[in-house]
């Protein structure tokens, strides 16, 4: 990350928080040196998917409540590989599951999407083209409906982005961009009849990255008895 990238300590053994609270832990006199670790941000954002836990190496991490719909958090893992599985909280099925690898001191994106037998899950480094200072945050804009097409996101009354679904199999489509701090309105449109999909608005800090997404099915009505429509929302990474 072009920031000043901060590394975390732990404690010996793998330590990672809550999806909804992370508590980081503490080193309390101990002198044995600190393995790196990575940060990662968490986004469920799989229509129709059950609760879910996540699991690292066998240990579940999301230890303040399942993971719902449209759940986001924070995990500080260890450097290392690891074998990552998302299980039915219900029945203890696994529903997702992949071997990957994780370097100290970087950040990482985990992105849960798509529906039923075609839901995916993405691990993949966070990339920052530019240097950010106090006074500037990073955004980046992903659109995760699987069938509302191509959508354009404005930042006020400017068109910032275009993506498609499939764009978000590209890692570099992700990549955060430079803002300057404040708030901010954001309006996802159909470029190809100008309708509004969703809006969403809020303060973006100095120093922090944020993600704009798309979540929902444009086949779906947004209602208190479907809550699986079109939604834009915001999210803080870090």
């Amino acid at each position: 990350m072009k920031k000043n990238v901060f590394v975390f300590s732990l404690v010996s053994v793998l330590c990672l928080g809550s999806l909804t609270l992370l508590n980081s832990c503490l080193k309390h006199n101990d002198t044995t040196p600190q393995q790196p670790v990575a940060l990662v941000s968490v986004l469920q954002a799989s229509p129709g998917a059950p609760y879910m836990d996540l699991y690292f190496n066998g240990s579940k991490v999301n230890t303040g409540q399942v993971i719902g719909y449209a759940t986001a958090g924070q995990l500080r893992p260890k450097a290392g590989n690891y074998d990552i599985s998302f299980v039915n909280s219900v029945t203890g099925d696994t529903i997702l599951h992949r071997q990957d690898s994780i370097t100290g001191g970087q950040y990482y994106s985990m992105l849960v999407y798509d529906t039923a037998s075609a839901r995916k899950v993405l691990l993949f480094p966070d990339k920052f083209d530019q240097a950010q200072d106090a006074s500037s945050a990073y955004i980046r804009f992903l659109q995760l409906s699987p069938d509302a097409g191509p959508v354009e996101l404005n930042i006020g009354t400017t068109q910032y982005a275009r993506h498609s679904f499939e764009d978000v199999m590209d890692p570099s489509n992700a990549k955060f961009n430079i803002i300057t701090q404040g708030t901010y309105s954001f309006t996802a449109i159909n470029p190809s009849t100008g309708d509004t999909l969703g809006t969403a608005s809020g303060a973006l800090a100095g120093g922090a990255a944020y993600t704009v997404y798309l979540r929902g099915l444009a086949s779906h009505t947004n209602t208190a008895t479907d809550t699986l429509g079109l939604k834009l929302a915001l999210m803080q990474n870090y």
